[in-house]
């Protein structure tokens, strides 16, 4: 499936659930802090906008997906210990590509939609919830998708699936 397919099956998603969201078109994004821009002019997009990790369980291969607010560096030491795991690696990108049809530098919870076995605990930093809108890629890193926090929770739940919230650990 393409990317376009993906995003079309995601927004279609969205709309068939009622979960109300605003699109912004920008040039491609591809690390934490850069300007959003767009034809030449800096673009702001009010709310959270997100850092989200995609890890490995060395030991037991299992993988979480950890949201956090963008400027936040976290503690993948303590983040493990608190989440009983021995030690955590970042995935593998073929591994990411499979389980939420994302690639490096667009990794979104918004990807859950297509781990459709639940391979991917989802990880999302209290602060985030706290937060009016949360702002998350919507598969690529040339688009950001704003919607409220209730609306990503229930899109995440939703799906059927389990949301770990918590305090995640920073430095």
């Amino acid at each position: 499936m393409n990317k376009s397919a993906q995003q079309t099956q995601l927004f279609e998603f969205l709309e068939q659930h009622e979960i109300l969201y605003r699109l912004f078109e920008h040039d491609p994004v591809f690390r934490v802090g850069e300007t959003l821009q767009c034809q030449g002019r800096e673009i702001i997009i009010p709310g959270a906008h997100t850092k989200n990790l995609f890890l490995q369980d060395q030991k037991r291969k299992q993988f979480f997906l950890v949201s956090v607010a963008e400027e936040m560096r976290v503690d993948l030491k303590r983040l493990a210990q608190e989440l009983g795991v021995a030690k955590f690696s970042f995935g593998k990108p073929e591994d990411m590509y499979r389980l939420l049809a994302v690639e490096p530098g667009s990794v979104t919870p918004f990807g859950l939609l297509f781990d459709t076995a639940h391979e991917v605990t989802f990880v999302l930093d209290r602060n985030l919830t706290q937060a009016e809108f949360v702002c998350f890629h919507p598969l690529q890193n040339t688009a950001t998708l704003q919607l409220l926090s209730t609306d990503f929770v229930r899109f995440v739940k939703v799906l059927g699936r389990e949301i770990w919230v918590f305090k995640i650990p920073g430095l």
